[in-house]
């Protein structure tokens, strides 16, 4: 993502400062995607395929697609 490092100094900033940063991508195995999404607490990803991943992930993970850096992005709003 663009501002990774934005992004990792802001969860410094609040506390979460054992952060792991793991690319997903193509050349990994599905074991170590799986692997990856299976151990995290917090998960922060561009919208893309490799979200699928997340059936892996932790019940109590949390999961924020970050959609923004292209045209006709929207603002993500919470459920109500």
């Amino acid at each position: 993502m663009l501002n990774q490092e934005d992004i990792l100094r802001r969860l410094e900033q609040r506390g979460l400062a054992d952060v792991v940063v793991t690319t997903i991508s193509g050349s990994n195995s599905t074991a170590q995607q799986s692997c990856s999404f299976a151990t995290a607490g917090l998960i922060i990803a561009p919208h893309s395929s490799q979200l699928a991943n997340m059936a892996f992930a932790l019940p109590s993970a949390a999961i924020v697609r970050a959609a923004g850096g292209f045209a006709g992005a929207r603002r993500m709003r919470p459920a109500r």
